[in-house]
């Protein structure tokens, strides 16, 4: 996530670097006469690279919003073949998600979120730290396709 995100200000500052470009040449042509050719001419690169930029924009986000999104798929797989390692060694049949914070009543967000979430009383099975605890095997497995000794 860390290169993407550097990815991403890199691009950022490419774009904004385009920006001030644009802007540059738009003071130029306010400095035109309105009725000249050179004006008719600028004023249509102009429009046409203005138009460009903001394409290449939304195709870049997209394209950002697409790898960021291969990542989390990644992660959520990695944990979920970790909790199924663990839940089979400990021969657990149902595994839930839950979320063990508080609710934090100055937080609109946390207490909307906090309403609509399951809720699982069950006491003395957490199994969150053995996840944690088996998630760098379930992911050197999945890198390296199963070939990975057994700790």
């Amino acid at each position: 996530m860390e290169a993407i995100q550097q990815q991403l200000k890199a691009l950022e500052q490419e774009f904004d670097a385009k920006q001030k470009e644009l802007n540059a040449r738009s003071n130029q042509l306010n400095q035109l006469n309105p009725s000249s050719p050179d004006f008719q001419r600028m004023e249509t690169e102009l429009a046409r690279a203005v138009a460009d930029l903001q394409v290449q924009a939304r195709q870049t986000k997209k394209e950002f919003m697409q790898r960021e999104a291969a990542q989390y798929c990644t992660a959520y797989n990695d944990i979920l073949s970790a909790t199924d390692r663990v839940a089979r060694q400990h021969n657990i049949s149902l595994v839930l998600r839950y979320e063990s914070k508080e609710l934090d009543p100055k937080n609109p967000q946390s207490v909307a979120l906090g309403i609509g979430r399951t809720l699982v009383l069950h006491r003395n099975i957490d199994i969150t730290p053995l996840v944690v605890k088996e998630l760098p095997v379930a992911v050197a497995q999945q890198n390296n396709q199963g070939r990975v000794p057994r700790r």
